[in-house]
């Protein structure tokens, strides 16, 4: 569900980045979170500052966020997500017998 809503929220900081025909000028004037967009699943979208890209993480959130602003970024987290994701599953039938 996050990587899925990670991976569109990216693509969509891309556009917003190559929409904006001021960007690169913009970028060293904008404040932190002026430019912040809510993205699908409420992730945030950061445009310039000093966090750019598609994040895990919400506004309020307590826990460091991690931010994605390269596509080589998005493929090795999001591979390295869903290699957790599958040792997860074959921990769980190991320790508990559970199948999902």
């Amino acid at each position: 569900m996050y990587i899925d809503a990670l991976e569109r929220n990216y693509y969509e900081y891309e556009r917003l980045k190559g929409v904006n025909e001021e960007y690169e000028r913009l970028k060293g004037e904008i404040k932190r979170g002026a430019m912040q967009i809510t993205g699908i699943n409420s992730l945030l979208i950061n445009i310039g500052g000093p966090y750019p890209g598609a994040c895990i993480g919400r506004q309020g959130f307590v826990a460091p966020y991690v931010q994605v602003e390269t596509k080589e970024q998005l493929e090795k987290l999001i591979e390295s997500y869903r290699y957790a994701n599958e040792r997860a599953r074959e921990v769980q039938v190991i320790m508990f017998g559970v199948q999902k």
